[in-house]
């Protein structure tokens, strides 16, 4: 089954990536190597060859979702998530105190990524696929979403404060500049 369009409007697309569309997943694992070197992540390590490894694994996740966005017909940018329980959040934020987020719920979803290509910021192309990946997600039953980002990543914070998030205050065990942010 090749990538489902799940949302669009004048100018963008959002489609639903599946295993089967390996060109768009190598796509997806350029832009991501791209995005990534950018301020304030820094990561110049990152090779398009593992990043498709990576992206080929997270889908074999339970209850993983990846979707990939579109302007005007152009990779715009992507965002994917899966199911966490607590034991596997922890591990994720390296021990944070983050467990009362299962207090009424056994799981949640973990947005792992969200990213756009700076050429085409400042369009909606970030707000549109978290929210069709929190869209996708509770049709999926979620209810609990969280997600880390770096302090200084301004444009992500507005764009899940947009949302509804809050910023939990709770830094990463590894990465102290990294903070957790919730939905209920």
């Amino acid at each position: 089954m090749k990538s489902s369009e799940i949302f669009s409007d004048e100018r963008t697309a959002v489609k639903r990536v599946s295993s089967c569309d390996i060109d768009l997943i190598k796509d997806i694992a350029r832009l991501y190597c791209e995005i990534w070197k950018e301020p304030p992540w820094n990561e110049y390590f990152w090779k398009a060859d593992n990043v498709f490894q990576d992206i080929s694994s997270h889908m074999k996740e339970p209850r993983a979702i990846i979707l990939a966005a579109f302007y005007r017909n152009k990779l715009a940018g992507f965002s994917w998530g899966k199911c966490v329980g607590e034991k596997e959040l922890e591990t994720i934020s390296s021990g944070a105190d983050l467990g009362f987020i299962f207090s009424d719920n056994p799981r949640a979803y973990y947005i792992s990524e969200l990213a756009v290509d700076m050429r085409m910021r400042q369009r909606r192309i970030g707000s549109n696929l978290a929210a069709e990946l929190i869209r996708e997600a509770r049709k999926e039953g979620f209810a609990i979403f969280c997600l880390r980002t770096d302090s200084d990543a301004t444009a992500a914070q507005r764009v899940y404060s947009g949302l509804g998030f809050i910023n939990l205050g709770i830094s990463d065990g590894k990465y102290p500049e990294r903070k957790y942010w919730l939905l209920k």
